[in-house]
């Protein structure tokens, strides 16, 4: 660069980082193709440590999430996001095929990762994690359409504390047909 050379992305301070997401993945054996994709196995430990170091839960990342969504310069992504959403459901077969069921597979598999290893593979930490998301996705919409951000967030923050409660033994178990987060109720 001294000498006149062109900035390339070796230059940046994140190239760091991405040695180590490099030399981690050959040290485990690991492919380094797709190494920063979410789901694979180097983010997948990056993302687990990054949980357990700061303590982070479930529902705190729900509002850290909402106070992301609603930022205005988000407002567009979003807007494109729904529409994308729609269009794989009404258009099953259509160029947005399969893409609301990966999206929600997506948000479950990152909201699971927040949660300690004993609640994650439960029947109740599947159902908070996919209570978050259902009220997140349903909050964003109704932001959308009304522009309403105090109702908005309030209701996500009321969620956040009454999932707090501790589960009700005996709930259902994963897969079953019963609604998921029935033992979760909304503070008024």
């Amino acid at each position: 660069v001294a000498n006149g050379g062109d900035i390339t992305a070796i230059y940046n301070n994140c190239s760091g980082k991405h040695t180590g997401f490099l030399t981690t993945a050959r040290h485990e054996g690991e492919p380094t193709k797709g190494y920063i994709r979410y789901e694979h196995p180097v983010q997948q430990r990056v993302t687990r440590a990054m949980s357990e170091m700061t303590g982070v839960d479930l529902t705190r990342v729900g509002v850290e999430t909402w106070r992301w969504l609603i930022a205005d310069e988000h407002r567009g992504l979003l807007t494109l996001w729904t529409e994308s959403y729609a269009r794989s459901l009404i258009e099953p077969d259509g160029p947005w095929a399969g893409f609301a069921a990966s999206t929600v597979d997506d948000w479950l598999t990152l909201l699971a990762d927040t949660q300690p290893p004993g609640e994650r593979d439960t029947a109740a930490g599947e159902a908070r994690r996919t209570l978050v998301l259902a009220v997140l996705r349903g909050a964003m919409l109704d932001l959308l359409a009304t522009g309403d951000m105090a109702r908005t967030t309030r209701a996500v923050t009321s969620v956040r504390q009454s999932s707090e409660e501790p589960p009700v033994e005996g709930g259902p178990s994963v897969g079953s047909a019963q609604r998921p987060g029935a033992h979760l109720t909304m503070n008024h």
